[in-house]
Protein backbone atom coordinates (compact mmCIF):
# COMPACT_ATOMS: atom_id res chain seq x y z
CA UNK A 1 0.00 0.00 0.00
CA UNK A 2 1.36 3.36 -0.39
CA UNK A 3 0.91 4.82 2.96
CA UNK A 4 2.86 2.15 3.99
CA UNK A 5 5.67 2.27 1.77
CA UNK A 6 5.54 5.96 2.99
CA UNK A 7 6.08 5.72 6.10
CA UNK A 8 8.17 2.22 4.99
CA UNK A 9 10.78 4.98 3.72
CA UNK A 10 10.79 7.51 6.55
CA UNK A 11 11.69 4.40 8.87
CA UNK A 12 14.42 3.82 6.41
CA UNK A 13 15.59 6.93 6.19
CA UNK A 14 15.45 7.70 10.30
CA UNK A 15 17.90 4.70 10.65
CA UNK A 16 20.25 6.25 8.43
CA UNK A 17 20.28 9.56 9.54
CA UNK A 18 20.54 8.08 13.25
CA UNK A 19 23.71 6.02 12.17
CA UNK A 20 25.35 8.79 10.27
CA UNK A 21 25.76 11.05 12.60
CA UNK A 22 23.23 13.32 12.18
CA UNK A 23 20.73 14.61 14.57
CA UNK A 24 17.44 12.07 15.04
CA UNK A 25 14.51 13.64 12.86
CA UNK A 26 11.55 13.98 13.96
CA UNK A 27 8.47 12.93 12.53
CA UNK A 28 5.56 15.55 12.69
CA UNK A 29 2.17 14.51 12.24
CA UNK A 30 -0.93 16.82 11.42
CA UNK A 31 -1.86 18.03 14.63
CA UNK A 32 -4.57 21.07 13.77
CA UNK A 33 -6.97 19.25 11.78
CA UNK A 34 -11.00 20.71 12.11
CA UNK A 35 -11.71 17.22 12.28
CA UNK A 36 -10.50 17.01 15.67
CA UNK A 37 -11.82 19.53 18.38
CA UNK A 38 -9.72 18.61 20.84
CA UNK A 39 -6.35 20.01 19.14
CA UNK A 40 -8.65 23.43 18.33
CA UNK A 41 -9.83 23.65 21.95
CA UNK A 42 -5.61 22.90 23.15
CA UNK A 43 -4.48 25.76 20.35
CA UNK A 44 -7.32 28.37 22.02
CA UNK A 45 -5.94 27.65 25.69
CA UNK A 46 -2.53 27.56 24.71
CA UNK A 47 -2.80 31.04 22.83
CA UNK A 48 -4.47 32.50 25.45
CA UNK A 49 -1.91 31.30 28.16
CA UNK A 50 0.53 32.43 25.75
CA UNK A 51 -0.85 36.21 25.72
CA UNK A 52 -1.72 36.43 29.48
CA UNK A 53 1.72 36.52 30.74
CA UNK A 54 2.00 39.43 28.91
CA UNK A 55 0.14 42.17 30.85
CA UNK A 56 2.04 40.45 33.95
CA UNK A 57 5.12 43.58 33.72
CA UNK A 58 2.51 46.71 33.65
CA UNK A 59 1.14 44.87 36.31
CA UNK A 60 4.16 44.09 38.60
CA UNK A 61 4.64 48.14 37.83
CA UNK A 62 1.34 49.33 39.25
CA UNK A 63 1.69 47.53 42.28
CA UNK A 64 5.38 48.80 42.71
CA UNK A 65 4.36 52.63 41.93
CA UNK A 66 0.25 52.28 42.79
CA UNK A 67 -0.65 53.93 39.58
CA UNK A 68 -1.14 52.67 36.09
CA UNK A 69 1.36 54.35 33.71
CA UNK A 70 0.41 53.04 30.36
CA UNK A 71 -3.12 54.92 29.53
CA UNK A 72 -6.82 53.82 29.81
CA UNK A 73 -7.10 52.34 26.45
CA UNK A 74 -4.57 50.08 27.81
CA UNK A 75 -5.40 49.36 31.28
CA UNK A 76 -9.35 48.39 29.41
CA UNK A 77 -7.48 45.57 26.95
CA UNK A 78 -5.38 44.70 30.04
CA UNK A 79 -8.99 43.86 32.02
CA UNK A 80 -10.32 42.73 28.94
CA UNK A 81 -7.93 40.11 28.53
CA UNK A 82 -7.78 38.36 31.90
CA UNK A 83 -11.77 38.80 31.97
CA UNK A 84 -11.76 36.47 28.54
CA UNK A 85 -8.90 34.26 30.43
CA UNK A 86 -11.40 33.44 33.47
CA UNK A 87 -14.24 33.03 31.46
CA UNK A 88 -12.52 31.17 27.81
CA UNK A 89 -10.42 28.93 30.18
CA UNK A 90 -12.66 26.74 32.33
CA UNK A 91 -15.10 26.15 29.86
CA UNK A 92 -12.44 25.80 27.24
CA UNK A 93 -11.05 22.70 29.36
CA UNK A 94 -14.70 21.56 29.61
CA UNK A 95 -15.13 21.46 25.97
CA UNK A 96 -11.43 19.55 25.94
CA UNK A 97 -13.08 16.93 28.19
CA UNK A 98 -16.13 16.33 26.50
CA UNK A 99 -14.40 15.89 23.08
CA UNK A 100 -11.78 13.56 24.17
CA UNK A 101 -14.20 11.45 25.43
CA UNK A 102 -15.89 11.75 22.29
CA UNK A 103 -12.50 10.71 20.25
CA UNK A 104 -11.63 8.30 23.05
CA UNK A 105 -15.18 6.46 22.06
CA UNK A 106 -15.24 6.46 18.17
CA UNK A 107 -14.50 3.52 16.15
CA UNK A 108 -13.68 5.29 13.21
CA UNK A 109 -11.81 8.77 12.36
CA UNK A 110 -12.01 10.55 9.54
CA UNK A 111 -9.03 12.49 8.44
CA UNK A 112 -6.55 13.35 6.49
CA UNK A 113 -3.70 11.99 7.40
CA UNK A 114 -0.20 13.02 6.53
CA UNK A 115 3.63 12.61 8.02
CA UNK A 116 6.35 15.26 7.36
CA UNK A 117 9.59 14.59 8.06
CA UNK A 118 11.94 17.46 9.38
CA UNK A 119 15.17 17.59 11.10
CA UNK A 120 15.10 19.46 14.71
CA UNK A 121 17.64 20.99 16.96
CA UNK A 122 17.87 21.38 20.76
CA UNK A 123 18.55 24.73 21.91
CA UNK A 124 20.52 23.60 25.73
CA UNK A 125 23.20 25.41 27.95
CA UNK A 126 25.48 22.25 28.26
CA UNK A 127 27.44 22.18 30.82
CA UNK A 128 31.74 22.40 31.00
CA UNK A 129 33.72 19.57 30.29
CA UNK A 130 35.72 20.83 33.09
CA UNK A 131 35.25 19.36 36.76
CA UNK A 132 37.19 22.48 37.65
CA UNK A 133 34.96 24.78 35.99
CA UNK A 134 32.07 23.41 37.42
CA UNK A 135 33.51 23.42 40.76
CA UNK A 136 34.39 27.11 40.12
CA UNK A 137 30.66 28.13 39.12
CA UNK A 138 29.60 26.22 41.81
CA UNK A 139 31.13 28.16 44.31
CA UNK A 140 30.86 32.09 42.98
CA UNK A 141 27.34 31.43 41.45
CA UNK A 142 25.85 29.26 44.34
CA UNK A 143 27.43 28.09 47.16
CA UNK A 144 29.35 31.46 48.39
CA UNK A 145 26.35 33.98 47.70
CA UNK A 146 24.17 31.66 49.50
CA UNK A 147 26.42 31.45 52.44
CA UNK A 148 26.64 35.18 52.58
CA UNK A 149 22.90 35.30 52.48
CA UNK A 150 22.57 33.06 55.19
CA UNK A 151 25.15 34.72 57.40
CA UNK A 152 23.54 38.45 56.87
CA UNK A 153 20.06 36.94 57.62
CA UNK A 154 21.09 35.90 60.82
CA UNK A 155 22.66 39.27 61.41
CA UNK A 156 19.35 41.14 60.36
CA UNK A 157 17.18 39.23 62.47
CA UNK A 158 19.14 40.01 65.54
CA UNK A 159 19.46 43.55 64.77
CA UNK A 160 15.96 44.56 63.69
CA UNK A 161 13.49 45.87 66.02
CA UNK A 162 10.84 42.90 66.54
CA UNK A 163 7.71 45.24 64.73
CA UNK A 164 9.51 45.13 61.33
CA UNK A 165 12.11 42.09 61.90
CA UNK A 166 8.95 39.19 60.94
CA UNK A 167 8.39 41.68 57.57
CA UNK A 168 11.43 42.16 56.47
CA UNK A 169 13.15 38.68 57.34
CA UNK A 170 10.46 36.94 55.70
CA UNK A 171 10.16 39.03 52.49
CA UNK A 172 14.02 38.37 52.25
CA UNK A 173 13.86 34.55 52.99
CA UNK A 174 11.06 34.26 50.08
CA UNK A 175 13.00 35.54 47.62
CA UNK A 176 16.02 33.47 48.73
CA UNK A 177 14.38 30.54 48.54
CA UNK A 178 12.62 31.69 45.11
CA UNK A 179 15.73 32.25 42.94
CA UNK A 180 17.83 29.10 44.65
CA UNK A 181 14.87 26.47 44.42
CA UNK A 182 14.42 27.54 40.89
CA UNK A 183 17.87 27.43 39.94
CA UNK A 184 19.22 24.74 42.17
CA UNK A 185 18.81 21.92 39.39
CA UNK A 186 21.59 23.57 36.90
CA UNK A 187 24.06 23.52 40.20
CA UNK A 188 23.18 19.42 40.99
CA UNK A 189 25.05 16.79 40.63
CA UNK A 190 24.94 15.13 37.18
CA UNK A 191 23.63 11.62 39.10
CA UNK A 192 20.88 13.35 41.06
CA UNK A 193 19.66 15.30 38.01
CA UNK A 194 19.17 12.55 36.22
CA UNK A 195 17.93 10.74 38.91
CA UNK A 196 15.02 13.19 39.04
CA UNK A 197 14.37 14.04 35.54
CA UNK A 198 14.48 9.84 34.94
CA UNK A 199 10.99 10.88 36.71
CA UNK A 200 9.56 13.31 34.42
CA UNK A 201 8.41 13.20 31.18
CA UNK A 202 10.96 13.42 28.18
CA UNK A 203 10.02 16.44 26.90
CA UNK A 204 10.09 18.42 30.25
CA UNK A 205 13.28 19.86 31.23
CA UNK A 206 12.87 21.50 34.26
CA UNK A 207 16.50 22.85 34.59
CA UNK A 208 15.80 25.30 31.36
CA UNK A 209 12.35 25.72 32.26
CA UNK A 210 12.26 26.82 35.95
CA UNK A 211 15.07 30.09 35.98
CA UNK A 212 11.68 31.27 33.76
CA UNK A 213 9.46 30.87 36.80
CA UNK A 214 12.26 33.21 39.48
CA UNK A 215 10.69 36.47 37.60
CA UNK A 216 7.22 35.53 37.54
CA UNK A 217 7.11 35.65 41.07
CA UNK A 218 10.21 36.99 42.71
CA UNK A 219 8.89 40.58 41.96
CA UNK A 220 5.90 40.05 44.86
CA UNK A 221 8.19 39.59 48.01
CA UNK A 222 10.45 42.36 47.00
CA UNK A 223 8.03 44.93 46.37
CA UNK A 224 6.68 44.01 49.99
CA UNK A 225 10.49 44.29 51.20
CA UNK A 226 10.59 47.88 49.64
CA UNK A 227 7.44 48.58 51.65
CA UNK A 228 8.50 47.02 54.57
CA UNK A 229 12.05 49.20 54.63
CA UNK A 230 10.40 52.39 53.91
CA UNK A 231 8.01 51.52 56.99
CA UNK A 232 11.36 51.03 58.77
CA UNK A 233 12.76 54.14 57.77
CA UNK A 234 10.26 56.03 58.43
CA UNK A 235 10.15 54.68 61.94
CA UNK A 236 13.30 55.18 62.62
CA UNK A 237 13.11 59.16 61.38
CA UNK A 238 9.96 59.46 63.94
CA UNK A 239 11.87 58.22 66.82
CA UNK A 240 14.91 60.88 65.92
CA UNK A 241 12.85 63.36 65.69
CA UNK A 242 12.25 64.70 69.09
CA UNK A 243 15.57 64.12 70.05
CA UNK A 244 16.91 66.63 66.94
CA UNK A 245 14.17 69.14 68.14
CA UNK A 246 15.67 68.92 71.64
CA UNK A 247 18.93 68.96 70.46
CA UNK A 248 17.98 72.02 68.07
CA UNK A 249 16.44 73.88 71.14
CA UNK A 250 19.34 73.86 73.05
CA UNK A 251 21.65 75.21 70.53
CA UNK A 252 19.63 77.91 69.63
CA UNK A 253 19.31 79.16 73.49
CA UNK A 254 22.81 78.89 74.13
CA UNK A 255 23.62 80.69 71.00
CA UNK A 256 21.14 83.71 72.33
CA UNK A 257 22.73 83.40 75.14
CA UNK A 258 26.44 83.89 74.37
CA UNK A 259 25.06 87.10 71.88
CA UNK A 260 23.80 89.04 74.94
CA UNK A 261 26.65 88.44 76.89
CA UNK A 262 28.71 90.20 74.05
CA UNK A 263 26.22 92.97 74.19
CA UNK A 264 26.40 93.34 77.80
CA UNK A 265 30.11 93.79 77.69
Amino acid sequence: MPALEHVHNIKLLTIRDVVGGMPPPQIYTGRLNRRIPPQLFITVLLLINFLVPLGLPPVVLEKLVRIWMFGRLSCHAHYILAATSRMVTPWGIAFLHAFVLKLIRKDEIESEQFIMLIHTIRCLNSRGSQPSTETLKFGLEFCVPLLLCIFLHIRIWFIVKASRRSEISRNLLYTLLIHYLCNVLYYAPAAAGDRLLSLMPDDVDLQQLLPFLTPTIIWYPLSQLSAAISRYNLDKIEEDGPRSRTIGRGTETERSHLMCTKVDI
